[in-house]
């Protein structure tokens, strides 16, 4: 089945972008539900065993002896061992999958069942680690592929983004049969605009989005991912030698009051800049990925630094998640914190390239960044490339608005390169 493929493509390829904290095996185990952990002292104790891998590989020795026992498992306690996945790190996680799959082997040998139950269930809680209730998916749909199947449509609302790909793929593609079957746009446009609602991943979202462009609908892409669309800009600084990434200029002592206009630093002040005195201006994106080209912003200029600043306003205390897609090395500051922090540019351009999480408290606050152009050699037009993208999200990708976002500006002709207002009032969203 199309989506079981999925998962499992994913599920095998998935990478860790940062280690996973290793919980204490005691722990674990506890948390697994009392009837569960009832079940099999042998088991428990293995599991302890592998969960206690370190990231390193210490303590493999004990978890090779423990995979016998998990190896030996029956059927029915599958699900003990998805739950322990809840708590593994990538090298313990693998011992679990193995012990997994060498039970799934053994009762397909032996003409045992594997309990569909219990595996629906644990796919239906999402309070399980995303990869743990992809791999409950995956053995559910090998013992019933249409049960499975049947309620893939409930993940639109999923907290996990790969099966929220699959709820949306599939309406799609409930789509696609039946623009195939003739209905016409009034009976297909519900369906695309659902799909666009629940849809989290880029390519997704781009597709669905032309659909319904083509169909004579409007989208607004920036407000769908979340880009901040808004700054203030200001620079070129000098970057010679490539050797300022760390140089505080007077822009890095910006603060929420400052940019509001009320004292010190004011907005509208000048500094010495690389070219001569420079001062923040406004800048608005109307590019469908949020772009802020700052060639554009500020000056085509090599070997400069340049400083984009936004305000966000939420509308409570919540954690939230920035991220980026910056060729250039970076520095991004939150309400004065720096919260994150690449010295080495150019080398990538890709969507979510970075992401860092951050805490908002509720009403203004300051994001700013700090972008640095390398020397770029007159050879490679590729180093030419200075600009930088920006969005908010909660911890699954889905957009966060600011309460007073501002519509987001037209594209210019140039392809939806963004454009530079100078009538826009201070870049508070």
């Amino acid at each position: 089945m199309i989506f079981t493929r999925f998962i499992v493509t994913r599920m095998r390829t998935v990478r860790w972008s940062c280690p996973i904290a290793l919980v204490l095996c005691s722990t674990a185990i506890l948390a697994l539900p009392n009837a569960v952990r009832a079940q099999s002292a042998d088991l428990e104790a293995a599991l302890r065993n592998v969960l206690a891998v370190e990231i390193d590989g210490s303590g493999s020795a004990k978890a090779a002896e423990a995979f016998s026992i998990l190896a030996a498992a029956k059927p029915s306690e599958i699900p003990i061992m998805l739950s322990a996945l809840d708590h593994a790190n990538p090298i313990a996680a693998n011992w679990i999958y193995g012990s997994i799959d060498a039970v799934v082997n053994r009762a397909q040998q032996s003409g045992m069942t594997l309990p569909a139950d219990s595996l629906e269930s644990f796919v239906l809680d999402a309070n399980h680690s995303p990869r743990a209730r992809q791999r409950a998916f995956t053995l559910l749909a090998s013992v019933s592929p249409e049960r499975s199947e049947a309620f893939v449509s409930s993940f639109l609302a999923d907290p996990s983004p790969l099966f929220r790909r699959d709820a949306v793929e599939k309406l799609i593609g409930d789509a696609e049969a039946k623009a195939a079957g003739g209905a016409d746009e009034s009976q297909l446009l519900p369906l695309y605009y659902q799909a666009y609602s629940a849809a989290l991943a880029e390519d997704q979202i781009n597709a669905i989005a032309k659909k319904l462009v083509d169909a004579g609908e409007s989208v607004d892409l920036p407000r769908k991912f979340g880009y901040l669309t808004h700054w203030r800009v200001i620079g070129p600084f000098d970057n010679s030698n490539n050797a300022e990434f760390d140089t505080a200029y007077p822009p890095e002592k910006l603060t929420l009051e400052n940019f509001e206009g009320k004292g010190g630093i004011h907005s509208d002040a000048a500094h010495e800049g690389k070219l001569g005195d420079v001062n923040w201006k406004n800048f608005a994106t109307g590019a469908d990925n949020g772009e802020v080209n700052l060639n554009e912003a500020l000056a085509d200029e090599s070997a400069s630094i340049g400083y984009g600043a936004a305000v966000f306003t939420s509308d409570k205390s919540q954690d939230v998640e920035l991220r980026l897609r910056i060729q250039n090395a970076f520095k991004v500051w939150v309400n004065g914190e720096l919260v994150m922090s690449q010295p080495i540019g150019h080398t990538g351009n890709s969507f979510d390239q970075y992401s860092v999480p951050v805490q908002f408290r509720q009403g203004k606050n300051l994001i700013l960044v700090k972008s640095c152009q390398i020397e770029r050699p007159a050879s490679d037009p590729w180093f030419s490339a200075w600009q930088f993208c920006v969005r908010v999200t909660d911890k699954t990708g889905a957009a966060v608005l600011a309460t007073d976002r501002k519509p987001t500006p037209p594209k210019t002709e140039a392809d939806g390169q963004a454009v530079s207002n100078g009538n826009q009032k201070d870049g508070n969203r």
